[in-house]
C-alpha cells in the first residue's frame, strides 16, 4: 500500500519543530472569576465584527455553559440574540469545509465508522504475523463480542492518537512499520485517504497560506469561552486561524502567577529519587522545584499543562488583552482564603517556608464536610443543611444552589424521595435533576433497550412481564397497572415459567419440551376461555385453565397479542443480520410494541435517530458481514446511554447534575454529594496497548486528571459556601471509610492552613483533620440532632423530632391490640349457619378479627421460581397430591393421571414427573383402598340441618356422607384445627339423629411428619346436643372477645396430659410448659404459634397462656381460659376419637 494520497497535498508534515513561518496571535483573557470573563466578552462582542446580521460565534464545551453565558450576556446587555455556541470540533470542521476542493465526504471517519472498518479489517488481516497477540486474544471469541470490544477500544485510541500524537500517525501514513496498530491504521486510514485530524490541520495551514480557504465561510470573530484546556492540535489550529480572523480566548485560570512549572509533592519526590540514584551527594534541597500552592499543584495538572502549551512559542503566540481581570475574593472566610491562596500561589502550613496558619471564626461554615452512613442519609443531611442556609440568609434562593454528584444515577431516586416528598412536616424545596440517562426517563427508549436485553434471556415470566410494565407498551395494548397484576397472576397459575416454546428451548441447548413455556400457558388460558370450566379432561393433550368468561377474555386477548408480537421480534433479534437488515428489525421493536400517541411520538424519534446513526455508520463503512445480538445490544446501550435529559434552564430551583469536567459555572452555594473513595475520581486506567503510555506529553488526556481539575473548578465556582458529603461510616458496623482522595487533599489543606480550635498546634494530624468533618448518626431521628451540645447536628423535620423525643421517654410496654371485650351485638341473628360455626372453631381468633373488627389478614405469596418444577415445595406437593387423591377416588388409571399432570405443568417434565406421580400414587394407594370401601356404597343425600340448640338455631348442610361414615379427605398434613372442624361436623351429624345416616365420621390426611397417610375416626356420640350447646356458648363468647384456643399449642397440652394419665396440678403444670414451648419456640422449619399473623396482632407481647390473662383484660367469659378451654373442647373429642389407621 502506498502513502496516504491526502498527505501529498500537504506542503509539509504537520507539527515539525522550527518550521512555523507565520506569527500567530490569540487575544487572551485570564481571570479567576467567570463573571469577569463574561464582562470582558460582553465588551468584545458589543461591536459586531462584520455585518450585524452575521451571528456571533462563541465556542463552549458544554451546554450548561451555553445556558449560563446566554443569561449573563442578556443581563449585561439587556438582550442576547443571534449567537452561535458551537463546540471546538464543530468550528474546526467548518474551517476545513471552507477549503476549496474539499469533498463533503472527505472527513475524519469518527469512532462510529472507524469501529466497523476495524471489525472488518481485523477479521481479514488477523492471520498476519504482526497480529499474533490479537489472534491469541480472539481465539475463543465465538460470538464476536471480543472482536467488537477490541475494535471499540482501538477506535477510541486511534481518535486519541490523531489528536494527541499527530506526528506518529503521519509517520504511519507513509510507513506502517511492523506493529499491528500501525498496520491497522495504514490499512484503514492511510490507504483510504481519510482526512484524519492531523492531515486536516496540515490542509488548513496550507490553504491559509495559499489563500484557498474561503474566509467568508468562517465567522470574522471567534471567542473561546470557559474552556479549561484544548489539545495541542486544536490549539495550533486556532493559532493558525488567529492570523486571519479574530480569536479571543477567555480562560478561567485559578492563579494569576506563572504556575506552569510547579509540581505536586508526588512528582517532586519522584524526581528526587531519580536524582539520588544518579548523582552522588545529592540533597533534596538542591532541587529548585516549586510546589507553590499544594491544592493547585495536586489538582491543577490539566490547567497547568494548558498554560505550558500556551507559553510554547513554537506552537502558538498570544497577547494578553485588556486590564487585569483577576480579583481577590471579597469575603474573609475559609473558602475565600483557599481561593485567595490559590490565586496568589501561596501555601499555608506549619513549615518555615509556608504562610502561617490562620485562625478560624467559630461562625465560619463556608466549607463543611459531612460523613454519613448511606446515600439516603447524605441527601437527608444535605436537605437540612440547605434549609439552614436559607433560614440564615434570606437573600439566598434555591436557584443559587448547585449540587454535583459523581454517581447521579445512584442518588437520583433518593433525591426524589427526600426533596420530592410532600409530607406535611417537610418544607418544599424546588429542584431539578439533569443529566439523567434518557433510558431512565423515556419510556420508549426504556422499552427498546428492555426488549434487546430480553432477547438475550430465557424469556422468563419476570423478563416478559417486566417489559410489559413499560408505560409506552402498556399504552399500546391499553393495559392498566391493575390489568398487569391480574395478568401476572394468570401467567403464574397457568404454569408459565420460561421459554417461548419447545423449539426455543432446543435453541438454548435444553430438551425440546413445551411444558411451562409461554406457548404452553397461553394455550391453556385460551382453552379455559373457549371450553366449559371445571372440566379436568384434556383437549388434544392440553389442559384448560379455569378462567372467568366475559371481560377477562378481552384482557387475555391483549396479553396474547403482546406475546405474539414480542416473540416474533425476539426470534428475529436472536438471528445474525447485516446492518441494513438490522435496521428493519430494530425499527419493528418500537413500531410493533410501543404507543405512538402523545409524547411517545417524539420519543420514537430518539430511537429512530440512534438506529439510523448506528446502521448508517456500518453501511457507510461498507461493513457487509452479519452482526450478532450481543454487539447490537452493546452499541445501543452505549449510544442511548449517552443521551441525557436536558440540563434545563438554570433559575428554576436547586440544580442537581452530574459532576463532569467543564462545568465551572459560579453559584453562591456549591454542594458535592457522593464524594466516596471508590467513586471519584474515576480510575482512568489506560489500555495495555495504548502507545501514549510509554511517552506521556503535556496536554495528553487523562480522565482521572480531568476529574481532579473538575474538583478544583468546583472550589473556584463556590462563591459563599461549599458543602461536601460522602459515605464515611459503614452502615453495617460504623467502621470509618475514607472519602475521595481529592476530599482528603482538601482536608490536608484545611488542617494545615487553618487553626480551627485555636490550639491546633497541640493536636496531631488526624485530630486536626477530624475537626473539619461532621460525623452524622445512622438514623435521622437520633436524639443528637435535637439535644444541646451538638451545634453541628440539627434537623428541620418535625417527624424526626417526634421520633427522637420518643426515644428519650421512659420505655413503656406496648399497648395490647385487644384491651377489653367488645359490646354485644344488638342485631345478632339467632339463626347460625353451620359454615360460620365451622369457620369459627377452625380459627376462633381469626374469625373474631374478621367478624367483629373487619380485619382480613392475607397470606403473602412466596417468590415465584422462574424454572420449571423440579423439586416441589410443600405447597406444590400438596396441590399435586390433593388433585391426585381426587382422581384416584374417581378410579382414573395411572396413565391418564400422569398425562393430566404433565399437561398441568405442576410436575417436572418427562421421566422425573412420571416418577413423582408414581411415587405419590404408591403413597396414596393404601388410604385410597380404605376410602373406596366406604365409597363403595351409594353416597347418601346431603343432610339438611335445622337444629334448635339453646338460643341459636343451627342451619346448614352436611354432604359427602356414606352409609359407613361422614367422609373428609385430602393430601394436607394432619393439624389440630382440621380435626376440630371434623369434630364439630360429627357432633352436628350425631345431634341430627337422622334415620339411615351413620354415627361415625372419618378424615384421611397425611401424617404430621414424614411420608404416608393416616385415617382419623370419630365414634358415635350419644349426648351430642349438650356438647354442641357448650360449643355454641363458646361461639357466643368469641364474638365479643378472642377465644383463647390455639390449635397446635392445645394439641401439645393434651398430648402431655394424656401421656401423664392424670389431671393433677403437677401434670397440668408440665403440660403447660410443653404447650408454652410450642407457643414460643421454633421447631425445625415450623415457626412458634404465637408468631402466626393473627396471634401476633391480637396478643403482641402479652401471654394468653397465663392463668391471670382473662382477668387482667376483663374477659367476661368465665370459661375463656386456655387450660379450661382445652379441657372443655378437646376432652370429649379425644374420648370419641378412635385409634389411628
Amino acid at each position: 500500500m502506498g502513502p496516504n494520497p491526502a498527505l501529498s497535498r500537504n506542503a509539509r508534515p504537520y507539527l515539525i519543530p522550527n518550521q512555523i513561518t507565520e506569527s500567530r496571535m490569540i487575544h487572551l483573557y485570564r481571570s479567576n472569576r467567570l463573571e469577569k470573563l463574561c464582562s470582558a466578552l460582553s465588551e468584545v462582542i458589543r461591536q459586531p465584527a462584520g455585518s450585524p446580521i452575521v451571528p456571533e460565534t462563541i465556542v463552549v464545551q458544554s451546554r450548561g455553559m451555553e445556558d449560563w453565558l446566554a443569561m449573563e450576556l442578556s443581563r449585561r446587555a439587556g438582550i442576547s440574540a443571534n449567537v452561535n455556541y458551537p463546540f471546538p470540533h464543530t468550528l474546526i470542521e467548518q474551517a476545513y469545509g471552507a477549503i476549496e476542493g474539499v469533498d463533503s465526504e472527505d472527513r475524519w471517519l469518527g469512532q462510529g465508522q472507524l469501529l466497523w472498518r476495524l471489525l472488518e479489517t481485523i477479521n481479514r488481516e488477523i492471520a498476519k504475523p504482526e497480529f499474533k497477540t490479537v489472534r491469541e486474544y480472539l481465539e475463543t471469541d465465538e460470538q464476536g463480542t471480543r472482536s467488537y470490544q477490541l475494535a471499540k477500544n482501538i477506535a477510541g485510541l486511534f481518535d486519541n492518537y490523531s489528536h494527541f500524537r499527530p506526528r506518529m500517525v503521519l509517520d504511519w501514513d507513509n510507513n506502517p512499520g511492523s506493529g499491528w496498530q500501525a498496520s491497522l491504521w495504514h490499512s484503514i486510514i492511510s490507504a483510504s485517504g481519510s482526512a484524519h485530524p492531523a492531515i486536516i490541520a496540515g490542509r488548513i495551514e496550507s490553504a491559509l497560506k495559499s489563500g484557498k480557504l474561503n474566509l467568508e465561510e468562517l465567522p470574522q470573530r471567534v471567542s473561546l469561552f470557559g474552556i479549561p484546556s484544548l489539545s495541542p492540535l486544536y490549539l495550533d489550529i486556532f493559532g493558525m486561524l488567529s492570523n486571519h480572523i479574530d480569536v479571543h480566548l477567555f480562560l478561567l485560570s485559578p492563579c494569576r502567577e506563572y504556575w506552569a512549572d510547579i509540581v505536586d509533592l508526588v512528582r517532586r519526590k519522584k524526581i528526587a529519587r531519580e536524582q539520588e540514584e544518579t548523582a552522588e551527594g545529592f540533597s533534596t534541597d538542591d532541587l529548585h522545584i516549586d510546589i507553590g500552592n499544594r491544592l493547585l499543584s495536586s489538582l491543577g495538572r490539566i490547567g497547568r499543562e494548558f498554560q505550558f502549551l500556551l507559553e510554547d512559542e513554537e506552537s502558538v503566540q498570544y497577547e494578553e488583552s485588556g486590564p487585569d481581570l483577576f480579583i481577590e475574593p471579597e469575603l474573609e472566610t475559609v473558602l475565600s482564603t483557599l481561593n485567595s491562596d490559590i490565586l496568589n500561589l501561596r501555601n499555608r502550613g506549619r513549615k518555615a517556608e509556608d504562610e502561617p496558619s490562620l485562625p478560624v471564626n467559630s461562625e465560619d461554615d463556608s466549607v463543611r464536610i459531612h460523613s454519613c452512613h448511606s446515600p439516603m442519609r447524605e441527601v437527608e443531611v444535605l436537605r437540612d443543611q440547605l434549609l439552614d442556609l436559607f433560614e440564615k440568609n434570606e437573600s439566598l434562593e434555591p436557584r443559587d444552589v448547585l449540587v454535583m454528584l459523581p454517581s447521579l444515577a445512584t442518588y437520583a431516586p433518593y433525591i426524589d424521595a427526600v426533596f420530592g416528598s410532600r409530607d406535611k412536616n417537610r418544607g418544599v424545596l424546588p429542584y431539578a435533576i439533569s443529566d439523567v440517562r434518557a433510558a431512565d426517563e423515556t419510556p420508549v427508549v426504556e422499552a427498546f433497550l428492555g426488549v434487546l436485553e430480553l432477547a438475550s434471556s430465557r424469556a422468563t415470566t419476570e423478563d416478559v412481564m417486566g417489559v410489559l410494565q413499560s408505560e409506552s407498551i402498556r399504552s399500546r395494548f391499553e393495559l392498566s397497572s391493575t390489568n398487569i397484576e391480574t395478568l401476572e397472576k394468570w401467567v403464574i397459575e397457568s404454569g408459565i415459567r420460561w421459554g417461548i416454546d419447545a423449539e426455543h428451548r432446543k435453541e438454548l441447548g435444553q430438551p425440546a419440551f413445551e411444558n411451562n413455556s409461554w406457548r404452553f400457558g397461553l394455550d391453556r388460558m385460551l382453552l379455559g376461555i373457549a371450553l366449559p370450566t371445571g372440566d379436568q379432561d384434556l383437549w388434544q393433550g392440553r389442559l384448560p385453565c379455569e378462567m372467568i368468561e366475559g371481560s377477562p377474555a378481552l384482557l387475555l386477548g391483549k396479553l396474547s397479542g403482546y406475546c405474539e408480537a414480542l416473540f416474533d421480534i425476539y426470534r428475529e433479534l436472536r438471528q445474525e443480520h447485516t446492518s441494513s437488515e438490522w435496521r428493519a428489525v430494530l425499527l419493528s421493536i418500537t413500531s410493533e410494541l410501543c404507543s405512538l400517541e402523545g409524547d411517545y411520538a417524539q420519543q420514537h424519534q430518539v430511537v429512530r435517530r440512534a438506529i439510523d446513526k448506528i446502521c448508517g455508520q456500518a453501511e457507510a463503512a461498507g461493513f457487509e458481514e452479519t452482526i450478532g445480538l450481543d454487539i447490537i445490544r452493546s452499541l445501543f446501550n452505549d449510544e442511548l446511554g449517552r443521551h441525557k435529559t436536558s440540563p434545563g434552564r438554570m433559575g428554576t430551583g436547586i440544580t442537581f447534575c452530574a459532576m463532569v469536567p467543564m462545568r465551572s459555572i459560579p453559584f453562591r452555594v456549591v454542594c458535592l454529594m457522593g464524594m466516596n473513595d471508590r467513586d471519584y475520581p474515576k480510575p482512568g486506567r489506560a489500555l495495555d496497548f495504548d502507545l501514549t503510555r510509554s511517552q506521556p506529553r503535556a496536554g495528553d488526556r487523562s480522565l482521572r486528571e480531568e476529574d481532579r481539575y473538575c474538583f478544583l473548578e468546583a472550589i473556584l465556582s463556590a462563591r459563599e459556601k461549599m458543602v461536601i458529603t460522602y459515605c464515611g461510616q459503614s452502615i453495617r458496623d460504623n467502621k470509618k471509610l475514607p472519602p475521595s482522595v481529592v476530599v482528603s487533599e482538601l482536608l490536608d489543606a484545611l488542617s494545615e492552613g487553618f487553626d480551627r480550635s485555636g490550639n491546633d498546634a497541640s493536636l496531631d494530624e488526624k485530630e486536626r483533620r477530624e475537626q473539619w468533618i461532621v460525623h452524622h448518626p445512622l438514623q435521622p431521628f437520633s436524639p443528637r440532632y435535637f439535644a444541646p451540645g451538638h451545634a453541628e447536628l440539627f434537623s428541620y423535620s418535625d417527624g424526626y423530632f417526634e421520633g427522637a423525643r420518643a426515644l428519650h421517654q421512659e420505655p413503656v410496654e406496648q399497648e395490647p391490640f385487644f384491651a377489653a371485650p367488645l359490646e354485644k351485638r344488638s342485631d345478632e341473628d339467632k339463626v347460625l349457619s353451620l359454615d360460620a360455626l365451622l369457620r369459627f372453631f377452625q380459627s376462633p381468633c381469626k374469625a373474631f378479627l374478621q367478624n367483629r373488627l373487619n380485619i382480613l389478614l392475607l397470606r403473602q405469596g412466596g417468590e415465584v421460581d422462574h424454572r420449571e418444577p423440579i423439586d416441589l415445595n410443600f405447597l406444590e406437593r400438596y396441590q399435586v397430591g390433593n388433585t391426585m387423591l381426587s382422581q384416584l377416588m374417581e378410579d382414573r388409571p395411572l396413565d391418564e393421571i400422569s398425562a393430566f399432570f404433565s399437561a398441568s405443568g405442576l410436575v417436572p417434565p418427562g421421566a422425573p414427573g412420571a416418577c413423582l406421580v408414581s411415587e405419590l400414587a404408591d403413597e396414596l394407594e393404601p388410604v385410597v383402598a380404605e376410602l373406596r370401601k366406604i365409597r363403595a356404597e351409594k353416597e347418601l343425600d346431603a343432610l339438611r340441618i335445622d337444629l334448635p340448640i339453646g338460643r341459636f338455631r343451627l342451619q346448614g348442610t352436611l354432604a359427602n356422607i356414606y352409609p359407613q361414615a361422614l367422609l373428609r379427605y385430602g393430601y394436607q398434613r394432619f393439624r389440630e384445627d382440621r380435626l376440630l372442624r371434623l369434630w364439630v361436623e360429627h357432633l352436628v351429624l350425631c345431634a341430627s339423629a337422622a334415620a339411615g345416616y351413620p354415627g361415625s365420621s372419618k378424615m384421611a390426611c397425611r401424617k404430621p411428619r414424614g411420608p404416608g397417610m393416616e385415617i382419623h375416626r370419630f365414634t358415635e356420640v350419644g349426648e351430642a346436643k349438650p356438647l354442641l350447646a357448650e360449643l355454641l356458648e363458646l361461639y357466643e363468647i368469641g364474638q365479643n372477645e378472642p377465644l383463647l384456643l390455639f390449635p397446635r399449642t392445645s394439641g401439645a397440652y393434651l398430648q402431655q396430659l394424656k401421656k401423664a394419665g392424670d389431671d393433677s396440678d403437677e401434670s397440668a403444670s408440665i403440660a403447660l410448659q410443653r404447650a408454652r414451648r410450642v407457643w414460643e419456640e421454633k421447631s425445625g422449619d415450623v415457626e412458634p404459634e404465637r408468631e402466626t399473623n393473627v396471634f401476633s396482632l391480637l396478643f403482641r407481647d402479652a401471654d394468653p397462656l397465663a392463668v391471670d390473662y382473662p382477668e387482667k383484660f376483663g374477659f367476661q367469659g368465665k370459661e375463656n381460659c386456655f387450660g379450661t378451654l382445652v379441657g372443655k373442647i378437646f376432652t370429649p373429642l379425644l374420648d370419641h376419637l378412635g385409634e389411628g389407621e
